[in-house]
């Protein structure tokens, strides 16, 4: 007469055990190539947009261009403005201290 065999099911059988570690390092490897690809196609899209935006821009100021191709005058006019300015402050304080002087 035929039966089935006896297994103890408590223990895995070595079998079971290498087919379950296969199965487990080909979906783990499925998953990496997965998130590779996932990852290689992000920075091909991040790539285009950052060459999409080096390429056409060129700046042209007539204020910049003082500071890079004429440098003596573009430095003479921040120069002039900023003596300018501490003048004007000056005569202003001159003015309020006369002003305070009068007052006395």
């Amino acid at each position: 007469m035929w039966s089935f065999p006896s297994h103890n099911f408590s223990q895995p059988s070595t079998v079971r055990v290498f087919f379950l570690l296969v199965f487990l390092l080909s979906t783990s490897a499925e998953m990496l190539d997965l998130l590779r690809n996932i990852y290689f196609a992000a920075d091909e899209w991040t790539g285009n947009i950052q060459n999409e935006m080096d390429a056409s821009y060129v700046e042209q100021s007539s204020l910049t261009n003082l500071f890079t191709e004429q440098k003596f005058l573009g430095w003479a006019g921040l120069l002039s403005i900023f003596v300018a300015i501490c003048a004007i402050f000056y005569f202003q304080f001159q003015a309020w201290e006369q002003e305070d002087q009068e007052q006395k």
